[in-house]
């Protein structure tokens, strides 16, 4: 089973850019992970729920 990451090493790849800001733990990064599924959960119930309601 060939790997990813060794295929994206051996073939000498260097990114484009760096991010500009690490979580400085685990904990937070989770947490921001959270707010983004949250805040994506909410527009796409918004829309559907408008969708519905608008096709009554």
């Amino acid at each position: 089973m060939v790997l990813f990451s060794e295929v994206i090493e051996e073939s000498r790849y260097e990114p484009w850019f760096s991010s500009f800001w690490e979580p400085p733990s685990g904990e937070i990064e989770s947490l921001l992970f959270a707010v983004q599924v949250a805040v994506g959960a909410i527009i796409i119930g918004y829309f559907v729920g408008y969708w519905r309601g608008s096709s009554k």
